[in-house]
């Protein structure tokens, strides 16, 4: 539209009206010879001629300051949309402002524009007061005057402009041929780039390494340096028949966290101390370690070394040391005993991993073992219920390690790929049951025979070189739970499941059991719930070989007496029981056995551990 601009119009018209000399009733107006008069600025109503036009506003209307009455008119009010001049010197006055309207679009300054001139007009006219704010606009006091709105809480704000990119930032190729093109050293902008990044990157790489957890030498390391006990189980020589098991030294407690011991086992390089060092895990994913000396005045118990929680899962199924060659660590004590402190562990659990362990240093926020690897689901996809390693060589490599799980196969690995964590992979995998692997035990002496026994009610024996079945033995037990191999023959082995029956077999001839241990299981035991599995006993230098069992419900230790029934052939080569352990009446149950020479190591209720030693007749 040029200068001119649109803007709104109202004509006020007077007509004449004749003068009414009666009141009116309805309204109960007043006197009519009274004439109000209306004041324009310095103008009254009855000199306006009557087609002059008049910009007036709404508001000058309304304002309380003008007292228009009808002063003997009647007044129409008409819009009239005709467009309006601009002179030159509003453009003047306008163009001065114009610092006003910046960051405004143009219809923005059109509208704001024309609220000032026709709000100038109207002051010009006297019907608007000079301190009326502009129509449509809002000051500065009123915009602080409202509410403001309750802001959200924000979280915590990463400075992500001192966070470096931890792989290297995409490139376009196309981008780059673009400003090689326009002649531009994309060279030189990679150098920038990397040049303002560098700093970033190196407090990230020192908060990395920050982060790693520090480590000290384990306490299994510091009790080895300082020991100056004597050990609890001693070597000795016994020839004779085994009349009992008695309990010897105090008992091993349990943390309160650990009330129920899975497995056990005993590391130990020294033949006068046969039973050094004992591990036992079981429920709550609990692993503890003690030393068997007495170094206490009294028989309160001997509190492990280290305790530790190594798995997530609700219990661990085995817990064994890897065995080490050359770990003597001469304490220099005055009697010239030699300390032996184990080095690894290996623990399997019901998350279907199997850890590797440091047990030469500790966490120091944690206090646990250095975890050296954790195997993933390459291994097994489901709980792990049994472990065995066998060791025929120093290497890694020469480590085989054997598991059962619940995905219903047995699995081989060596150590050296454990040790790869995640990316462990078995080079042998048995699919041959058809439910839980309850139990798996590799054959020992570098042997490739490996058995096993399962919830589906047979136990078999695999050979992992040749990848086949040697033999399967058919409803053994009432779902086997358990085959140990005897390590006085290697052609041998018992097996025992949720039944009242231990069998010995020979692996020439499986069709029947060699020898059927029974007796250990109370009359009043209707149905086996728990595992109780059964242990040799070999006795060194001595031709007897035994059997221990606990059993559910007995509060005893079962011994049986292996090849009793050669001499005195009793029918069915049925095998009754030959002793039984004299154990603590608040002992309970037996649970895990372990054996190492002529002692023995068993669990108890309240996940306490008891040291025994034959007696003789």
């Amino acid at each position: 539209m040029g200068k001119q601009t649109l803007l709104s119009s109202f004509f006020l018209k007077s007509t004449k009206v004749q003068n009414s000399n009666s009141s009116n009733a309805e309204t109960g107006a007043a006197d009519s010879t009274s004439a109000s008069k209306a004041e324009l600025g310095d103008k009254n109503l009855s000199e306006v001629p009557q087609d002059e036009p008049l910009v007036v506003s709404l508001m000058g209307l309304t304002n309380p300051g003008n007292d228009v009455s009808s002063a003997g008119k009647n007044l129409t009010v008409e819009m009239d949309a005709s467009p309006i001049s601009v002179s030159d010197e509003e453009q003047i006055s306008l163009a001065q402002d114009e610092d006003d309207y910046v960051g405004l679009s143009e219809y923005e300054k059109l509208r704001l524009r024309n609220i000032k001139r026709n709000h100038e007009r109207l002051v010009s006219l006297g019907l608007v007061d000079p301190s009326t704010p502009l129509p449509g606009s809002r000051s500065i006091n009123e915009e602080s005057s409202r509410p403001q709105r309750k802001k959200r809480k924000e979280g915590k704000k990463i400075n992500r402009a001192n966070t470096a990119p931890s792989i290297p930032v995409r490139r376009s190729t196309r981008n780059r041929t673009a400003l090689q093109e326009n002649n531009v050293d994309v060279d030189a902008l990679d150098v920038s780039f990397k040049d303002t990044k560098v700093q970033s990157v190196d407090q990230s790489l020192t908060f990395e390494e920050e982060k790693e957890e520090p480590f000290l030498d384990s306490p299994l390391v510091q009790y080895s340096m300082e020991s100056t006990s004597l050990p609890i189980a001693s070597y000795k020589s016994f020839e004779g028949p085994l009349a009992s098991m008695i309990p010897v030294g105090p008992r091993l407690s349990s943390p309160q966290a650990n009330l129920a011991l899975y497995s056990l086992d005993i590391s130990s390089n020294n033949d006068n101390n046969p039973m050094e060092w004992i591990v036992g895990a079981g429920k709550s994913g609990v692993v503890s370690i003690w030393n068997c000396r007495d170094e206490l005045p009294n028989n309160d118990g001997i509190d492990p070394i280290i305790s530790w929680k190594s798995h997530g899962g609700r219990w661990i199924a085995d817990a064994i040391f890897v065995p080490s060659r050359g770990d003597l660590n001469s304490s220099g004590n005055s009697n010239g005993n030699q300390v032996h402190c184990p080095s690894k562990l290996l623990t399997a659990a019901n998350d279907g991993s199997v850890c590797l362990w440091d047990l030469k240093c500790s966490s120091c926020s944690t206090g646990a073992p250095k975890n050296i690897a954790t195997t993933g689901k390459l291994l097994h996809k489901s709980g792990i219920f049994s472990m065995h390693i066998d060791s025929h060589g120093s290497n890694y490599d020469d480590f085989c390690i054997c598991t059962g799980s619940k995905d219903k196969t047995l699995a081989v690995t060596t150590l050296a790929s454990i040790a790869f964590g995640s990316k462990c992979s078995p080079f042998f995998v048995s699919h041959h049951h058809t439910s839980k692997v309850a139990c798996v035990q590799l054959q020992g002496r570098g042997s490739a025979l490996v058995g096993s026994a399962s919830d589906d009610g047979s136990v078999a024996i695999h050979d992992y070189r040749k990848n086949l079945v040697v033999a399967n033995i058919d409803h053994a037990h009432i779902k086997p739970h358990s085959i140990v191999w005897n390590p006085c023959d290697a052609l041998s082995f018992i097996t025992a499941g949720y039944d009242d029956t231990i069998h010995r077999w020979d692996l020439r001839n499986i069709s029947t059991p060699v020898e059927s241990y029974c007796g250990h299981v109370p009359l009043t035991t209707k149905k086996c719930k728990r595992i109780h599995r059964p242990c040799f006993l070999s006795i060194p230098k001595s031709s007897h070989q035994y059997i221990l069992s606990g059993s559910e419900n007995s509060s005893c230790l079962s011994i049986f007496e292996v090849g009793s029934n050669y001499s005195d052939s009793t029918k069915n080569n049925q095998v009754s029981v030959h002793s039984r352990g004299s154990l603590p009446r608040d002992c309970g149950d037996v649970g895990c056995i372990v054996s190492s020479g002529c002692y023995a190591a068993i669990a108890v209720d309240g996940g306490e551990v008891l040291l025994i030693e034959p007696k003789a007749q």
